[in-house]
């Protein structure tokens, strides 16, 4: 965390010497900057810029401040990438992240302002970006940062894990990695250890980072599995039931959504004259298309499987008997 905050000071005294045309000593940093430090650390933060890196930063004794000789030169010390992917990816993402990844992110991307200050005139030349994620649950920022640790290491975990149940396992899990669906973040791993008995083969399993409730980063490392994204991009994330082959009639106030959603992944799709569509989905989680027939209010209607129709009616009868009114 101490080199993290470093580098917080390092872009906002280069960042008030050259975007802010800012003469600059001690006095003024503490009055302008976020970051908080003795007159020694900043001082100190001069000479490693100057040093180190071959930032060219002079001093005006008569003035007694410090400024840039030049206005131009590399930060890529700080970051380095794309800008433009950068800058795109992580407003994105710092919307959807916890924290404190959502602040580490918030740092990638000013860095990366700085590095190509010339192509982009302002981080507000990326506002209309935006990505409007809905964070569910709340997290506990120390084991997020341990998560975070781990993954990027690779370092094996030791969890106290809540279940739906409500009971707490200790497990040896390791996150291979983690991901976002909905507004909550998972781990998908490994499972070595569940309460004490290990595993003979390791089992992969998803985790609610929300519901860890303890954890420590062990000295054992685990080699990545690419595999496990692979089935996570074609499979999802979770093992839900799925059904082939689904025919679904979708009236005409649906086409457009339908065509964006469907078309592009290979599902078949036959527009008839009314501007009525009949949609054949080669494979969905059931629990999937059932919550969209439901979502699309009537628009939808499923033909094939017959046993899938027939369960949505269950459901549907239910609901209206749930809510006091009669069956049809």
């Amino acid at each position: 965390m101490n080199e993290l905050k470093k580098i917080d000071r390092l872009i906002e005294i280069i960042s008030l010497m050259r975007d802010k045309n800012q003469n600059l000593n001690y006095k003024l940093f503490k009055r302008l900057a976020k970051s908080k430090v003795s007159q020694k650390t900043f001082l100190r933060d001069i000479a490693y810029l100057r040093d180190c890196h071959g930032v060219p930063i002079e001093y005006d004794g008569s003035e007694k401040v410090f400024y840039l000789k030049n206005l131009f030169f590399d930060t890529s010390f700080l970051n380095s990438g794309n800008p433009h992917f950068v800058i795109l990816s992580t407003r994105l993402a710092e919307t959807v992240l916890p924290e404190p990844l959502k602040s580490e992110v918030r740092r990638t991307m000013n860095a990366a302002i700085l590095e190509y200050n010339e192509d982009l005139k302002t981080e507000d030349d990326y506002s209309c970006f935006v990505a409007a994620f809905d964070q569910r649950v709340e997290y506990d920022s120390n084991i997020v940062q341990a998560v975070f640790k781990s993954s990027v290491s690779c370092c094996d975990l030791e969890l106290e894990y809540q279940a739906r149940d409500g009971r707490i396992r200790k497990q040896i899990f390791s996150p291979h990695f983690m991901v976002e669906r909905q507004g909550i973040w998972y781990l998908h791993g490994k499972l070595h250890q569940s309460d004490g008995k290990k595993l003979k083969t390791a089992r992969v399993l998803t985790l609610a980072l929300h519901r860890i409730k303890s954890i420590r980063i062990l000295d054992t490392f685990f080699t990545r599995d690419d595999k496990l994204r692979e089935t996570i991009i074609k499979e999802g994330l979770f093992d839900f039931e799925k059904i082939i082959n689904v025919k679904i009639h979708c009236s005409s106030a649906i086409r457009q959504s339908v065509i964006e959603q469907h078309e592009h992944n290979g599902d078949e799709i036959i527009k008839n004259a009314d501007g009525s569509l009949l949609l054949t989905i080669k494979s969905i989680p059931k629990r999937q298309v059932i919550k969209w027939i439901f979502a699309e209010h009537g628009n939808a209607k499923v033909l094939e499987p017959k046993a899938l129709a027939i369960e949505i009616c269950k459901i549907a009868q239910k609901i209206t008997s749930t809510h006091g009114g009669e069956k049809q």
